[in-house]
Protein backbone atom coordinates (compact mmCIF):
# COMPACT_ATOMS: atom_id res chain seq x y z
CA UNK A 1 0.00 0.00 0.00
CA UNK A 2 2.40 2.65 -1.33
CA UNK A 3 0.51 5.86 -0.53
CA UNK A 4 2.52 7.75 2.14
CA UNK A 5 4.94 10.51 1.12
CA UNK A 6 8.17 11.43 2.95
CA UNK A 7 7.42 14.83 4.46
CA UNK A 8 9.91 16.99 6.39
CA UNK A 9 8.16 18.12 9.53
CA UNK A 10 9.15 20.11 12.61
CA UNK A 11 8.33 18.65 16.01
CA UNK A 12 5.32 20.88 16.47
CA UNK A 13 3.63 19.77 13.24
CA UNK A 14 1.52 17.23 15.18
CA UNK A 15 -0.22 20.01 17.07
CA UNK A 16 -1.47 21.52 13.82
CA UNK A 17 -2.74 18.11 12.67
CA UNK A 18 -4.87 17.28 15.71
CA UNK A 19 -7.79 19.53 14.92
CA UNK A 20 -7.97 18.32 11.32
CA UNK A 21 -7.51 14.69 12.36
CA UNK A 22 -10.39 14.83 14.83
CA UNK A 23 -12.71 16.09 12.10
CA UNK A 24 -11.76 12.93 10.17
CA UNK A 25 -12.27 10.76 13.31
CA UNK A 26 -8.58 10.04 13.61
CA UNK A 27 -6.36 10.12 16.69
CA UNK A 28 -2.90 11.73 16.65
CA UNK A 29 0.04 10.56 18.73
CA UNK A 30 3.76 11.28 18.41
CA UNK A 31 6.64 8.86 18.82
CA UNK A 32 10.38 8.83 18.33
CA UNK A 33 12.16 6.87 15.59
CA UNK A 34 12.11 3.77 17.82
CA UNK A 35 8.35 3.92 18.27
CA UNK A 36 8.38 5.17 21.85
CA UNK A 37 5.30 7.32 22.43
CA UNK A 38 6.19 10.89 23.39
CA UNK A 39 4.43 12.80 26.21
CA UNK A 40 0.94 13.92 25.36
CA UNK A 41 0.38 17.74 25.29
CA UNK A 42 -2.48 17.23 27.76
CA UNK A 43 -5.22 19.23 26.03
CA UNK A 44 -8.71 19.08 27.52
CA UNK A 45 -10.74 15.96 26.60
CA UNK A 46 -14.17 14.46 27.21
CA UNK A 47 -14.55 11.25 29.20
CA UNK A 48 -14.78 9.06 26.03
CA UNK A 49 -11.70 10.80 24.61
CA UNK A 50 -9.71 10.01 27.72
CA UNK A 51 -10.70 6.33 27.47
CA UNK A 52 -9.78 6.24 23.77
CA UNK A 53 -6.41 7.87 24.50
CA UNK A 54 -5.74 5.33 27.27
CA UNK A 55 -6.57 2.42 24.95
CA UNK A 56 -4.30 3.71 22.14
CA UNK A 57 -1.51 4.42 24.65
CA UNK A 58 -1.78 1.02 26.33
CA UNK A 59 1.35 -1.05 26.65
CA UNK A 60 -0.10 -3.65 24.28
CA UNK A 61 -0.65 -1.13 21.46
CA UNK A 62 2.68 0.62 22.15
CA UNK A 63 4.57 -2.67 21.78
CA UNK A 64 3.04 -3.22 18.33
CA UNK A 65 3.77 0.43 17.46
CA UNK A 66 7.45 -0.12 18.23
CA UNK A 67 7.44 -3.18 15.95
CA UNK A 68 5.99 -1.01 13.19
CA UNK A 69 8.56 1.72 13.82
CA UNK A 70 11.40 -0.78 13.31
CA UNK A 71 9.96 -1.55 9.90
CA UNK A 72 9.47 2.14 9.07
CA UNK A 73 13.12 2.82 9.92
CA UNK A 74 14.26 0.78 6.90
CA UNK A 75 11.73 2.33 4.51
CA UNK A 76 12.49 5.51 2.58
CA UNK A 77 8.77 6.09 2.46
CA UNK A 78 7.10 4.52 5.52
CA UNK A 79 3.67 3.07 4.79
CA UNK A 80 0.50 2.72 6.90
CA UNK A 81 0.70 -0.32 9.13
CA UNK A 82 -2.08 -2.34 10.84
CA UNK A 83 -0.43 -2.54 14.26
CA UNK A 84 -3.31 -4.52 15.84
CA UNK A 85 -6.47 -5.90 14.25
CA UNK A 86 -8.49 -3.00 12.86
CA UNK A 87 -6.02 -0.36 14.21
CA UNK A 88 -4.01 1.35 11.48
CA UNK A 89 -1.00 3.60 12.15
CA UNK A 90 -0.36 6.18 9.40
CA UNK A 91 3.20 7.55 9.92
CA UNK A 92 4.04 11.12 8.96
CA UNK A 93 7.85 11.44 9.36
CA UNK A 94 9.23 14.40 11.31
CA UNK A 95 12.58 15.64 10.03
CA UNK A 96 15.30 17.91 11.35
CA UNK A 97 18.09 18.92 8.99
CA UNK A 98 17.26 16.04 6.64
CA UNK A 99 17.37 13.51 9.47
CA UNK A 100 14.28 11.58 10.58
CA UNK A 101 13.71 12.23 14.27
CA UNK A 102 10.28 10.68 14.82
CA UNK A 103 6.75 10.34 13.56
CA UNK A 104 3.45 12.09 13.83
CA UNK A 105 1.16 9.02 13.76
CA UNK A 106 -2.51 9.17 12.79
CA UNK A 107 -4.48 6.23 14.28
CA UNK A 108 -7.39 5.06 12.09
CA UNK A 109 -9.79 2.50 13.59
CA UNK A 110 -12.03 0.18 11.58
CA UNK A 111 -15.13 -1.51 13.09
CA UNK A 112 -13.03 -4.65 13.66
CA UNK A 113 -10.80 -2.72 16.09
CA UNK A 114 -13.40 -2.96 18.88
CA UNK A 115 -13.78 -6.73 18.58
CA UNK A 116 -11.60 -9.73 19.28
CA UNK A 117 -8.73 -10.72 21.48
CA UNK A 118 -6.46 -7.81 20.45
CA UNK A 119 -8.99 -5.27 21.70
CA UNK A 120 -9.45 -7.18 24.94
CA UNK A 121 -5.66 -7.45 25.44
CA UNK A 122 -5.26 -3.68 25.00
CA UNK A 123 -8.09 -3.05 27.48
CA UNK A 124 -6.46 -5.33 30.04
CA UNK A 125 -3.08 -3.63 29.48
CA UNK A 126 -4.66 -0.21 30.10
CA UNK A 127 -6.93 -1.55 32.90
CA UNK A 128 -10.03 -0.39 31.04
CA UNK A 129 -13.53 -1.84 31.20
CA UNK A 130 -14.10 -3.56 27.84
CA UNK A 131 -17.63 -2.28 27.35
CA UNK A 132 -16.69 1.27 28.31
CA UNK A 133 -13.72 1.12 25.93
CA UNK A 134 -15.91 -0.21 23.12
CA UNK A 135 -18.38 2.62 23.69
CA UNK A 136 -15.57 5.20 23.62
CA UNK A 137 -13.87 3.74 20.51
CA UNK A 138 -16.92 3.13 18.30
CA UNK A 139 -17.43 6.79 17.25
CA UNK A 140 -13.91 6.72 15.71
CA UNK A 141 -14.10 3.12 14.41
CA UNK A 142 -15.68 4.15 11.11
CA UNK A 143 -12.84 3.63 8.63
CA UNK A 144 -12.44 0.77 6.15
CA UNK A 145 -9.22 -1.05 5.34
CA UNK A 146 -9.42 -0.18 1.64
CA UNK A 147 -9.73 3.55 2.43
CA UNK A 148 -6.65 3.79 4.60
CA UNK A 149 -4.31 4.35 1.63
CA UNK A 150 -6.35 7.29 0.33
CA UNK A 151 -6.65 8.64 3.87
CA UNK A 152 -2.86 8.43 4.28
CA UNK A 153 -2.38 10.33 1.03
CA UNK A 154 -4.81 13.03 2.21
CA UNK A 155 -3.04 13.35 5.53
CA UNK A 156 0.35 13.62 3.85
CA UNK A 157 -0.90 16.38 1.61
CA UNK A 158 -2.34 18.27 4.59
CA UNK A 159 0.85 17.64 6.54
CA UNK A 160 2.98 18.80 3.62
CA UNK A 161 0.89 21.95 3.19
CA UNK A 162 1.20 22.71 6.88
CA UNK A 163 4.96 22.20 6.83
CA UNK A 164 5.25 24.40 3.76
CA UNK A 165 3.29 27.16 5.49
CA UNK A 166 5.40 26.86 8.63
CA UNK A 167 8.58 26.90 6.56
CA UNK A 168 7.42 30.00 4.71
CA UNK A 169 6.36 31.67 7.95
CA UNK A 170 9.80 30.96 9.44
CA UNK A 171 11.43 32.32 6.28
CA UNK A 172 9.27 35.43 6.44
CA UNK A 173 10.13 35.97 10.10
CA UNK A 174 13.82 35.50 9.34
CA UNK A 175 13.61 37.80 6.32
CA UNK A 176 11.71 40.38 8.36
CA UNK A 177 14.44 40.28 10.98
CA UNK A 178 17.11 40.67 8.32
CA UNK A 179 15.20 43.55 6.71
CA UNK A 180 14.77 45.23 10.10
CA UNK A 181 18.50 44.87 10.77
CA UNK A 182 19.33 46.11 7.27
CA UNK A 183 16.98 49.06 7.68
CA UNK A 184 18.60 49.99 10.98
CA UNK A 185 22.05 49.66 9.43
CA UNK A 186 21.08 51.74 6.38
CA UNK A 187 19.35 54.28 8.63
CA UNK A 188 22.50 54.54 10.75
CA UNK A 189 24.76 55.04 7.74
CA UNK A 190 22.33 57.54 6.17
CA UNK A 191 22.11 59.52 9.42
CA UNK A 192 25.89 59.60 9.73
CA UNK A 193 26.33 60.52 6.07
CA UNK A 194 23.77 63.32 6.30
CA UNK A 195 25.50 64.70 9.41
CA UNK A 196 28.96 64.92 7.87
CA UNK A 197 28.39 68.59 7.04
CA UNK A 198 29.24 69.37 10.68
CA UNK A 199 32.73 70.61 9.80
CA UNK A 200 32.80 73.58 12.17
CA UNK A 201 31.99 71.46 15.23
CA UNK A 202 32.99 67.84 14.50
CA UNK A 203 32.37 66.99 18.15
CA UNK A 204 28.63 67.09 17.41
CA UNK A 205 29.10 64.40 14.77
CA UNK A 206 31.08 62.27 17.22
CA UNK A 207 28.28 62.51 19.81
CA UNK A 208 25.66 61.60 17.21
CA UNK A 209 27.77 58.64 16.05
CA UNK A 210 28.01 57.26 19.60
CA UNK A 211 24.26 57.57 20.15
CA UNK A 212 23.34 55.96 16.82
CA UNK A 213 25.80 53.09 17.18
CA UNK A 214 24.71 52.34 20.74
CA UNK A 215 21.05 52.27 19.74
CA UNK A 216 21.51 50.28 16.52
CA UNK A 217 23.96 47.66 17.76
CA UNK A 218 22.35 47.08 21.19
CA UNK A 219 25.56 47.62 23.14
CA UNK A 220 25.16 48.99 26.64
CA UNK A 221 27.63 51.71 25.74
CA UNK A 222 29.71 52.99 22.82
CA UNK A 223 32.66 55.37 23.14
CA UNK A 224 34.77 57.33 20.67
CA UNK A 225 38.16 58.28 22.04
CA UNK A 226 40.88 60.45 20.45
CA UNK A 227 44.32 60.31 22.01
CA UNK A 228 45.54 63.49 23.67
CA UNK A 229 48.70 63.51 21.53
CA UNK A 230 46.92 62.64 18.27
CA UNK A 231 48.05 64.73 15.31
CA UNK A 232 45.81 65.84 12.48
CA UNK A 233 42.48 65.63 14.33
CA UNK A 234 42.19 69.31 15.20
CA UNK A 235 39.80 70.17 18.01
CA UNK A 236 39.00 66.47 18.55
CA UNK A 237 42.37 65.84 20.18
CA UNK A 238 41.83 64.36 23.64
CA UNK A 239 38.05 64.08 23.16
CA UNK A 240 36.18 61.10 24.61
CA UNK A 241 32.45 60.87 23.85
CA UNK A 242 30.40 58.10 25.49
CA UNK A 243 26.79 57.05 24.89
CA UNK A 244 25.12 54.63 27.29
CA UNK A 245 26.12 53.36 30.74
CA UNK A 246 29.70 52.08 30.94
CA UNK A 247 29.70 51.89 34.72
CA UNK A 248 32.73 54.13 35.25
CA UNK A 249 33.56 57.84 35.31
CA UNK A 250 34.70 59.76 32.23
CA UNK A 251 38.34 60.06 33.28
CA UNK A 252 38.54 56.36 34.10
CA UNK A 253 36.95 55.48 30.75
CA UNK A 254 39.59 57.53 28.92
CA UNK A 255 42.40 55.80 30.82
CA UNK A 256 40.97 52.34 30.13
CA UNK A 257 40.57 52.94 26.39
CA UNK A 258 44.08 54.40 26.21
CA UNK A 259 45.35 51.22 27.91
CA UNK A 260 43.52 49.03 25.37
CA UNK A 261 45.00 51.03 22.49
CA UNK A 262 48.49 50.75 23.99
CA UNK A 263 48.14 46.95 23.91
CA UNK A 264 46.57 46.83 20.45
CA UNK A 265 48.87 46.68 17.45
CA UNK A 266 47.64 47.45 13.96
CA UNK A 267 44.62 48.82 12.13
CA UNK A 268 42.42 45.72 12.32
CA UNK A 269 39.47 45.61 14.74
CA UNK A 270 39.81 43.49 17.86
CA UNK A 271 37.23 41.42 19.72
CA UNK A 272 38.17 41.63 23.40
CA UNK A 273 37.26 38.49 25.36
CA UNK A 274 36.56 38.43 29.10
CA UNK A 275 39.93 36.88 29.90
CA UNK A 276 41.71 39.68 28.00
CA UNK A 277 40.41 42.40 30.30
CA UNK A 278 43.16 44.10 32.31
CA UNK A 279 42.94 43.34 36.01
CA UNK A 280 39.80 41.27 35.55
CA UNK A 281 37.70 44.42 35.15
CA UNK A 282 34.22 43.55 33.88
CA UNK A 283 33.43 46.94 32.33
CA UNK A 284 33.47 45.55 28.78
CA UNK A 285 30.85 42.81 29.29
CA UNK A 286 31.29 39.26 27.92
CA UNK A 287 32.82 40.63 24.72
CA UNK A 288 33.70 44.06 23.40
CA UNK A 289 34.75 45.42 20.04
CA UNK A 290 37.60 47.86 19.50
CA UNK A 291 37.87 49.62 16.12
CA UNK A 292 41.12 51.61 15.82
CA UNK A 293 41.09 54.98 14.08
CA UNK A 294 44.14 55.27 11.82
CA UNK A 295 45.14 58.51 10.12
CA UNK A 296 48.25 58.87 8.00
CA UNK A 297 49.52 55.54 9.29
CA UNK A 298 49.20 56.43 12.97
CA UNK A 299 46.61 55.44 15.57
CA UNK A 300 44.74 58.59 16.61
CA UNK A 301 41.96 56.94 18.64
CA UNK A 302 39.34 54.21 18.63
CA UNK A 303 35.66 53.38 18.63
CA UNK A 304 34.88 50.93 21.45
CA UNK A 305 31.56 49.12 21.95
CA UNK A 306 31.06 47.09 25.12
CA UNK A 307 28.57 44.96 27.05
CA UNK A 308 26.18 43.84 24.34
CA UNK A 309 22.58 43.59 25.58
CA UNK A 310 21.12 41.24 22.92
CA UNK A 311 20.28 37.58 23.60
CA UNK A 312 23.49 36.64 21.82
CA UNK A 313 26.14 38.63 23.69
CA UNK A 314 28.86 37.73 21.19
CA UNK A 315 30.21 40.36 18.81
CA UNK A 316 28.87 39.65 15.30
CA UNK A 317 30.14 40.33 11.81
CA UNK A 318 27.38 42.97 11.48
CA UNK A 319 28.78 44.79 14.53
CA UNK A 320 32.26 44.72 13.02
CA UNK A 321 31.10 45.94 9.60
CA UNK A 322 29.11 48.84 11.05
CA UNK A 323 31.93 49.98 13.32
CA UNK A 324 34.31 49.76 10.37
CA UNK A 325 31.92 51.85 8.23
CA UNK A 326 31.46 54.34 11.07
CA UNK A 327 35.23 54.70 11.43
CA UNK A 328 35.50 55.42 7.70
CA UNK A 329 32.86 58.14 8.02
CA UNK A 330 34.64 59.61 11.01
CA UNK A 331 38.04 59.66 9.31
CA UNK A 332 36.57 61.31 6.21
CA UNK A 333 34.93 63.94 8.44
CA UNK A 334 38.26 64.58 10.17
CA UNK A 335 39.98 65.00 6.81
CA UNK A 336 37.28 67.37 5.55
CA UNK A 337 37.21 69.30 8.82
CA UNK A 338 40.98 69.69 8.65
CA UNK A 339 40.76 71.08 5.12
CA UNK A 340 37.87 73.30 6.17
CA UNK A 341 39.87 74.64 9.12
CA UNK A 342 42.77 75.43 6.81
CA UNK A 343 40.53 77.24 4.31
CA UNK A 344 38.66 79.04 7.07
CA UNK A 345 41.91 80.13 8.71
CA UNK A 346 43.16 81.42 5.36
CA UNK A 347 39.88 83.24 4.70
CA UNK A 348 39.71 84.83 8.15
CA UNK A 349 43.40 85.65 7.98
CA UNK A 350 42.79 87.49 4.73
CA UNK A 351 39.87 89.41 6.25
CA UNK A 352 41.88 90.30 9.34
CA UNK A 353 44.82 91.47 7.25
CA UNK A 354 42.49 93.56 5.11
CA UNK A 355 40.71 95.14 8.08
CA UNK A 356 44.05 95.75 9.82
CA UNK A 357 45.27 97.52 6.69
CA UNK A 358 42.14 99.70 6.69
CA UNK A 359 42.52 100.46 10.40
CA UNK A 360 46.14 101.38 9.76
CA UNK A 361 45.07 104.13 7.33
CA UNK A 362 43.91 106.03 10.39
CA UNK A 363 46.42 105.67 13.25
CA UNK A 364 43.69 106.45 15.77
CA UNK A 365 41.67 103.38 14.77
CA UNK A 366 44.48 100.84 15.13
CA UNK A 367 42.92 97.52 16.28
CA UNK A 368 39.40 98.97 16.05
CA UNK A 369 37.93 96.17 13.89
CA UNK A 370 39.40 93.43 16.10
CA UNK A 371 37.99 95.08 19.22
CA UNK A 372 34.53 95.58 17.69
CA UNK A 373 34.57 91.93 16.61
CA UNK A 374 35.39 90.88 20.18
CA UNK A 375 32.69 93.06 21.77
CA UNK A 376 30.11 91.88 19.23
CA UNK A 377 31.02 88.29 20.04
CA UNK A 378 30.70 88.87 23.80
CA UNK A 379 27.27 90.47 23.39
CA UNK A 380 26.09 87.61 21.14
CA UNK A 381 27.23 85.15 23.82
CA UNK A 382 25.35 87.11 26.49
CA UNK A 383 22.22 86.86 24.35
CA UNK A 384 22.51 83.06 24.41
CA UNK A 385 23.27 82.44 20.74
CA UNK A 386 24.87 79.14 19.75
CA UNK A 387 28.53 78.94 18.75
CA UNK A 388 27.83 79.19 15.03
CA UNK A 389 25.82 82.42 15.35
CA UNK A 390 28.33 83.89 17.78
CA UNK A 391 31.10 83.32 15.23
CA UNK A 392 29.06 84.94 12.42
CA UNK A 393 28.40 87.99 14.61
CA UNK A 394 32.14 88.20 15.36
CA UNK A 395 32.93 88.18 11.64
CA UNK A 396 30.30 90.88 11.10
CA UNK A 397 32.10 93.04 13.66
CA UNK A 398 35.45 92.29 12.03
CA UNK A 399 34.42 93.48 8.56
CA UNK A 400 31.93 96.20 9.49
CA UNK A 401 34.24 99.01 8.33
CA UNK A 402 35.69 97.28 5.27
CA UNK A 403 34.00 99.88 3.06
CA UNK A 404 36.39 102.55 4.36
CA UNK A 405 38.81 101.23 1.76
CA UNK A 406 36.81 103.35 -0.71
CA UNK A 407 36.94 106.54 1.38
CA UNK A 408 39.80 108.98 0.63
CA UNK A 409 42.61 108.71 3.16
CA UNK A 410 42.65 112.49 3.54
CA UNK A 411 39.11 112.35 4.87
CA UNK A 412 39.77 109.32 7.12
CA UNK A 413 42.91 110.84 8.64
CA UNK A 414 41.80 114.48 8.79
CA UNK A 415 42.55 116.04 12.18
CA UNK A 416 39.62 117.75 13.78
CA UNK A 417 35.99 117.62 12.82
CA UNK A 418 34.82 116.84 9.29
CA UNK A 419 32.96 119.19 6.98
CA UNK A 420 29.46 118.29 5.86
CA UNK A 421 30.77 117.10 2.49
CA UNK A 422 33.50 115.04 4.15
CA UNK A 423 30.98 113.46 6.49
CA UNK A 424 28.84 112.54 3.49
CA UNK A 425 31.88 110.75 2.08
CA UNK A 426 32.33 108.85 5.36
CA UNK A 427 28.65 107.83 5.22
CA UNK A 428 29.26 105.95 1.97
CA UNK A 429 31.45 103.30 3.62
CA UNK A 430 28.61 100.92 4.65
CA UNK A 431 27.35 100.73 1.07
CA UNK A 432 30.87 100.32 -0.29
CA UNK A 433 31.51 97.49 2.18
CA UNK A 434 28.28 95.77 1.19
CA UNK A 435 29.21 95.93 -2.50
CA UNK A 436 32.71 94.58 -1.80
CA UNK A 437 31.41 91.54 0.08
CA UNK A 438 28.13 90.75 -1.67
CA UNK A 439 29.66 88.33 -4.17
CA UNK A 440 31.34 86.22 -1.47
CA UNK A 441 28.86 83.42 -0.57
CA UNK A 442 30.35 82.93 2.91
CA UNK A 443 29.57 86.56 3.81
CA UNK A 444 25.88 86.74 2.85
CA UNK A 445 24.59 86.53 6.44
CA UNK A 446 26.91 89.28 7.75
CA UNK A 447 26.15 91.81 5.02
CA UNK A 448 23.32 93.43 7.07
CA UNK A 449 25.83 94.21 9.83
CA UNK A 450 28.12 95.89 7.29
CA UNK A 451 25.37 97.89 5.61
CA UNK A 452 23.31 98.93 8.64
CA UNK A 453 25.65 99.30 11.63
CA UNK A 454 25.15 103.08 11.55
CA UNK A 455 21.34 102.96 11.67
CA UNK A 456 19.74 104.36 14.85
CA UNK A 457 16.91 102.91 16.92
CA UNK A 458 14.94 106.17 16.46
CA UNK A 459 15.38 106.07 12.65
CA UNK A 460 17.82 108.98 12.43
CA UNK A 461 20.78 106.89 11.20
CA UNK A 462 22.16 105.99 7.76
CA UNK A 463 22.14 104.79 5.00
CA UNK A 464 18.42 103.82 4.95
CA UNK A 465 17.04 105.52 8.08
CA UNK A 466 15.71 102.22 9.43
CA UNK A 467 14.25 102.27 12.91
CA UNK A 468 13.55 99.85 15.75
CA UNK A 469 13.47 96.20 14.82
CA UNK A 470 13.60 97.07 11.12
CA UNK A 471 17.34 97.22 11.77
CA UNK A 472 18.83 93.70 11.39
CA UNK A 473 19.86 92.16 14.72
CA UNK A 474 23.50 91.67 13.68
CA UNK A 475 23.67 95.37 12.79
CA UNK A 476 22.20 96.42 16.15
CA UNK A 477 24.81 94.33 17.95
CA UNK A 478 27.72 95.68 15.93
CA UNK A 479 26.42 99.25 16.32
CA UNK A 480 26.74 99.00 20.10
CA UNK A 481 30.23 97.49 19.90
CA UNK A 482 31.35 100.08 17.32
CA UNK A 483 30.09 103.02 19.38
CA UNK A 484 31.62 101.68 22.60
CA UNK A 485 35.07 101.28 21.04
CA UNK A 486 34.89 104.66 19.32
CA UNK A 487 34.22 106.39 22.64
CA UNK A 488 36.92 104.36 24.41
CA UNK A 489 39.54 105.42 21.84
CA UNK A 490 41.37 108.75 21.57
CA UNK A 491 40.86 111.06 18.61
CA UNK A 492 42.69 114.22 17.51
CA UNK A 493 39.72 116.24 18.71
CA UNK A 494 39.15 114.47 22.06
CA UNK A 495 40.61 112.02 24.54
CA UNK A 496 39.33 108.54 25.22
CA UNK A 497 36.46 108.21 27.68
CA UNK A 498 36.62 105.81 30.64
CA UNK A 499 34.66 102.60 30.48
CA UNK A 500 32.19 103.86 33.09
CA UNK A 501 31.65 107.09 31.14
CA UNK A 502 31.01 105.14 27.93
CA UNK A 503 28.55 102.79 29.63
CA UNK A 504 26.67 105.76 31.08
CA UNK A 505 26.49 107.28 27.59
CA UNK A 506 25.16 104.04 26.12
CA UNK A 507 22.57 103.84 28.91
CA UNK A 508 21.53 107.45 28.16
CA UNK A 509 21.22 106.73 24.42
CA UNK A 510 19.31 103.45 24.82
CA UNK A 511 16.01 103.87 22.98
CA UNK A 512 17.34 106.63 20.73
CA UNK A 513 20.62 105.46 19.27
CA UNK A 514 20.59 101.85 20.47
CA UNK A 515 18.22 98.93 20.94
CA UNK A 516 17.32 99.33 24.66
CA UNK A 517 17.22 95.59 25.35
CA UNK A 518 20.62 95.03 23.77
CA UNK A 519 22.03 98.04 25.61
CA UNK A 520 20.89 96.55 28.91
CA UNK A 521 22.61 93.22 28.15
CA UNK A 522 25.73 95.05 26.93
CA UNK A 523 26.23 96.47 30.41
CA UNK A 524 26.68 92.92 31.75
CA UNK A 525 29.35 91.54 29.41
CA UNK A 526 32.93 90.77 30.47
CA UNK A 527 35.30 93.55 29.33
CA UNK A 528 38.54 92.01 30.69
CA UNK A 529 39.87 90.78 27.33
CA UNK A 530 38.74 94.01 25.63
CA UNK A 531 40.79 96.09 28.07
CA UNK A 532 43.85 93.95 27.28
CA UNK A 533 43.30 94.53 23.57
CA UNK A 534 42.98 98.27 23.92
CA UNK A 535 46.14 98.48 26.08
CA UNK A 536 48.06 96.65 23.34
CA UNK A 537 47.26 99.51 20.93
CA UNK A 538 48.39 102.45 23.13
CA UNK A 539 50.83 104.58 21.14
CA UNK A 540 54.41 104.94 22.33
CA UNK A 541 55.34 108.41 23.67
CA UNK A 542 56.87 110.78 21.12
CA UNK A 543 55.54 109.10 17.98
CA UNK A 544 53.88 112.38 17.02
CA UNK A 545 50.41 110.89 17.04
CA UNK A 546 49.24 111.03 20.62
CA UNK A 547 48.06 108.28 22.95
CA UNK A 548 45.01 106.10 23.18
CA UNK A 549 44.29 105.83 26.84
CA UNK A 550 42.78 102.79 28.46
CA UNK A 551 41.69 105.01 31.35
Amino acid sequence: MNATLLIPAPNDAAASMRERARALRLWIIRCDVDGRVLPDPGESRTGDERILAAWISSGYVRNHLRDAARKWASDDIPEPTEIVSGCWAIPLPEMHRRRRIGYCVAIALTPDATQGEHFDAACQSARLDTRAAQSACRPCAVHRDEEVGRLALLLNWAHMDRIEVETQEASIIELSGQLAESYEEISLLYTLGASMRELVQPGKFVRLMCEQLQETLFFRWVAVRFLADANGVGQLSGVCEVSGSPGCEQEEMEQRIDALLAKHDGATPAVIEAHDKPGGIQWLGAQALLQPLIREGRTVGAIVAGDKMADDAAVSSVDMKLLDAASDYLLVLIENASLYDEQRAMFLGTLEALTAAIDAKDPYTRGHSQRVAHLSMRLAMALGFNEDIVERVRIGGLVHDIGKIGVPEAVLCKPGKLSKMEFEQIKTHPGIGQRILKDIPQMSDVLPAVLHHHERWDGDGYPDRLQGEQIPLFARIVALADAFDAMRSSRTYRSAMSRQQVLEEIRRCAGSHFDPKLAERFMEIDFARYEQMIRQNIRAPGDGIGRERAA
